[in-house]
């Protein structure tokens, strides 16, 4: 059986989370700066759902923001 998806974040939502997330670290950010940054974005969720997002994937992301851009 698949795992059922997130209730609390849509896969839209998600995605622009991850996005926005890769940006910030690639620009040099630091890991606990990104979350309250990226919540005060418009359209984007609350800061704890950031967070709980961020923690999901961050090994993708931190693997998307180190990569050099072709």
């Amino acid at each position: 059986p698949r795992p059922e998806p997130a209730r609390t974040a849509s896969d839209k939502v998600t995605t622009t989370v991850i996005a926005d997330a890769v940006r910030l670290v690639s620009w040099g950010r630091e890991w606990p700066q990104v979350a309250g940054l990226i919540a005060r974005l418009a359209n984007r969720p609350p800061e704890a759902e950031v967070w709980k997002i961020l923690r999901t994937h961050r090994a993708q992301i931190e693997a998307r923001a180190r990569r050099p851009r072709d």
